[in-house]
């Protein structure tokens, strides 16, 4: 027996949906707020800790909205009715949007965490053991950080930066050590900046999906697995540990590991899936803008 129960048809309709792509985040805050004061109410004022979803793209953002710091929302099923919007999940983290296609969270047994940690505070958690890969998008001050802890656990690192906007950041990774070849060229990737939805409004799968974003994203993910020589741990020439040390802003990432589930400062779950090398992934993203 539920302890407490939310009437869905209170809430306006325009409340619900995926978000479209450049929808201001203050705008839809407002939109959506009837659904979080339903919700908290019916939970005593507070946040939820936990949520368990299976209705598809149109309930996701909201719910993602309702979870407290630290909560996790674990989704499964998005096989149900084949609609336009219910593969294309979309959310709001810290007023950025961010879009996936479920199926690769669920089927593959993905995880991903928003954390503002100290890079290697984040590898922790994560149990990153050595040898692991680890690839880092950005050349920027914060990225190196994360190249510096990750290669501070002998992991395989790759990064991928622009060789035309970051070439100041792409020479300091040399100087750490970072060879050549694990450097990709962010400028030799098509990759959208949105992502279309797998399904037409008919429910059948969506050919620009695979030519506008698929395929972009596998030929990425061809190059970053060419990366196979362990990098070496950093030498006491560029003393990672005192520069890490010495940035007292801790890092603000989006993290992804292969595991299942969402948490809102994480995506949860239970057994840790491999890279097809054999060897757990794990990816840094960059900070949101400030």
């Amino acid at each position: 027996m539920a302890d407490a129960f939310v009437d869905r048809r209170s809430i306006p309709k325009e409340a619900f949906g995926v978000i479209p792509a450049g929808s201001p985040y203050a705008e839809w805050e407002r939109r959506t707020d009837p659904f979080r004061r339903a919700v908290f109410e019916a939970n005593g004022g507070k946040p939820i800790d936990k949520i368990f979803e299976h209705t598809g793209g149109e309930n996701f953002p909201l719910l993602v909205s309702v979870l407290s710091p630290g909560g996790s929302l674990a989704f499964f099923g998005a096989t149900g009715k084949g609609l336009k919007g219910e593969y294309k999940e979309t959310f709001f983290h810290d007023g950025r949007r961010f879009v996936m296609d479920a199926r690769w969270v669920w089927m593959r047994q993905k995880q991903v965490l928003f954390r503002h940690a100290k890079p290697a505070a984040i590898f922790d958690e994560l149990a990153l053991p050595p040898g692991r890969r680890v690839l880092v998008w950005g050349a920027d001050r914060s990225a190196r950080e994360f190249v510096a802890a990750a290669r501070a656990r002998t992991a395989e690192v790759a990064v991928i930066a622009s060789a035309t906007r970051e070439k100041r950041g792409i020479a300091e990774l040399s100087r750490m050590g970072v060879p050549p070849t694990h450097i990709l060229d962010r400028d030799g990737f098509s990759l959208p900046e949105e992502m279309p939805d797998p399904l037409t409004p008919e429910g059948r799968l969506n050919p620009e999906y695979a030519s506008g974003f698929t395929r972009p994203a596998q030929a990425l993910g061809r190059r970053s697995g060419r990366c196979s020589v362990r990098a070496s741990p950093p030498t006491s020439s560029w003393n990672a540990s005192t520069r890490t040390r010495s940035t007292s802003a801790p890092s603000s990432r989006a993290i992804s590991t292969r595991r299942t589930s969402f948490r809102a400062g994480r995506w949860s779950s239970g057994r840790r899936a491999t890279s097809p090398s054999g060897a757990p992934t794990c990816t840094a993203l960059p900070r949101p803008p400030t």
